[in-house]
């Protein structure tokens, strides 16, 4: 027995040292089979959020495509300024109501395209936008690429994503400002009939006349608005 007793501590030494290795040897492998599930379960994770993600962004594009169509084609004019007045940005409607190319107008000044007379109408307008920062609007003559004018009702706003600059929608008025004149001018007319009518001196015959000389002379004016008087027709 006491021949044995030296050798024992070393045998129980090494039935350890045998046992760690075994476990060693098999923590490994199980290390590498749960890193495996953990990575497909990621791997299913990051699939399904990249699936969220493709029909996410497929969603804006849809949208910003919708935007763009509505932005674009919509019957009023919209142009995006500057403080100093430069276009940033502008619709196709806007453009036509210029008679120019969109591309064209980008950076232009946009008071180059207001008549004289209604500069000043603009510029004040855009003066109390940027220091009140209340909606603001304006009636005003623009000018198209040929030169003819049209009356155009303006309505702008400070951006709320960027306050040096403003949108301005643009909409053509031109008939009804000229039937609102018409109407001026007929009211006009009527009125003084009605005050020759009251004036003693003068005759049925003579306010006969009178009428029918005021009804050439507004024949003639209307053609050649239209473009069709005598002398074009000819």
């Amino acid at each position: 027995m006491q021949s044995r007793e030296p050798h024992e501590p070393r045998r129980r030494a090494e039935a350890k040292l045998i046992s760690r290795k075994k476990v060693s040897r098999k923590k490994p492998d199980e290390d590498i089979r749960t890193h495996a599930r953990e990575l497909r379960v990621y791997q299913i994770e990051l699939d399904k959020l990249y699936e969220e993600l493709r029909k996410s962004q497929q969603l804006i594009k849809e949208s910003r495509n919708k935007y763009d169509d509505l932005f674009d084609f919509s019957p009023i004019g919209y142009f995006m300024l500057n403080r100093a007045g430069l276009i940033v940005e502008v619709n196709l409607t806007g453009a036509a109501l210029l008679g120019r190319e969109r591309s064209t107008l980008i950076k232009k000044c946009f008071p180059q395209f207001i008549a004289r007379d209604h500069k000043h109408l603009f510029r004040s307008s855009m003066g109390r936008l940027f220091e009140k920062g209340m909606r603001e609007t304006c009636e005003i003559t623009l000018i198209k690429k040929d030169g003819t004018h049209f009356y155009a009702h303006l309505e702008s706003v400070v951006d709320e994503r960027n306050h040096d600059q403003c949108r301005l929608s643009v909409s053509d008025i031109n008939r009804r400002t000229l039937a609102e004149e018409e109407l001026f001018r007929e009211k006009t007319w009527l009125k003084s009939l009605l005050d020759l009518y009251r004036m003693p001196e003068l005759s049925h015959k003579d306010i006969t006349s009178y009428i029918i000389e005021e009804c050439i002379r507004i024949s003639e004016s209307e053609l050649a608005f239209l473009g069709l008087s005598e002398k074009k027709k000819k």
